[in-house]
């Protein structure tokens, strides 16, 4: 359904709690890939620190909309690293 209905359309509460969510199930994950989420918008960070680990950031909602297999991440910017990581798959 192409309704014009985007992340950037998804409110702020929202965007939060599945934030949240969703990097606390990858952080469960024994294969996910280490990094750290940046909200560019917000200030929120997400993930673990450390030296050489990318640095994934961009507007709060685009980074749910990311790890959730939603977008393909064209919004965001990495540091530390080539390319955008490969998140694992949610379910």
């Amino acid at each position: 359904m192409d309704a014009g209905y985007t992340p950037a359309h998804w409110p702020a509460e929202f965007v939060e709690a599945m934030l949240g969510r969703v990097v606390a199930s990858f952080a469960a994950r024994e294969h996910a890939p280490a990094m750290r989420l940046h909200a560019t918008d917000t200030g929120a960070t997400y993930g673990t620190s450390g030296p050489r680990q990318p640095v994934v950031g961009g507007p709060q909602h685009a980074l749910p909309a990311w790890l959730m297999g939603r977008s393909l991440g064209a919004d965001l910017l990495v540091r530390n690293a080539l390319a955008l990581p490969a998140p694992p798959f949610l379910y």
